[in-house]
């Protein structure tokens, strides 16, 4: 257990220490990888090319929870006699899938699409914790953005105009998935 934290308190003070200058933690964790206490192929979140995979995997382990949680319910939902019908009438397994279940679940993998496009555009704090929107401006996103411009330069007015362009992303992509959740499949 112990081991696991000090893996993980070096992976992320490595990547810290990578994007914000510092050079004590990237030192420690070399210290670390030297001492084989940390695997080399871990620290791949110090590297320039895997910053946005990084940060992907981390936001899709964070909300993969509640994403299974959607289709566990919409799963509850569905209704037992169209799989009487379909055994009783020879269907396979595969075609009960494709043929029924999938398109019973249509509502509910919509609503769980929208949910995670909204969180999706909303991201701040896996981001904020893992690169501090850098080196210079590379993962750096419209949250982030307004964030050091809200709270670090002052500028009130114009980080409020960038909320108010972020809300107009959020609500143009719900309207589209609304709009393909009401269409026929």
């Amino acid at each position: 257990m112990l081991l696991t934290i000090v893996k993980t308190v070096a992976l992320f003070g490595a990547a810290a220490a990578a994007n914000a200058g510092r050079r004590f933690a990237a030192t420690l964790a070399g210290y670390l990888i030297a001492g084989g206490l940390l695997a080399a192929s871990l620290c791949f979140l110090t590297l320039a090319g895997y910053r946005a995979l990084s940060q992907a995997l981390g936001d899709v382990y964070a909300s993969l929870i509640v994403g299974c949680l959607y289709f566990v319910a919409g799963l509850a939902t569905l209704p037992i006699e169209p799989y009487e019908s379909a055994l009783i009438d020879g269907a396979s397994s595969a075609q009960m899938f494709w043929r029924i279940t999938l398109p019973l679940l249509r509502p509910t993998i919509i609503v769980a699409l929208l949910f995670r496009a909204i969180d999706c555009l909303k991201t701040f704090d896996i981001i904020y914790v893992m690169t501090q929107g850098g080196p210079g401006f590379a993962s750096e996103t419209l949250n982030v953005y307004t964030f050091q411009v809200g709270l670090f330069y002052f500028h009130i007015g114009y980080a409020s105009s960038l909320l108010v362009i972020l809300f107009a992303l959020v609500l143009g992509v719900s309207l589209l998935l609304i709009k393909v959740r009401r269409a026929a499949w």
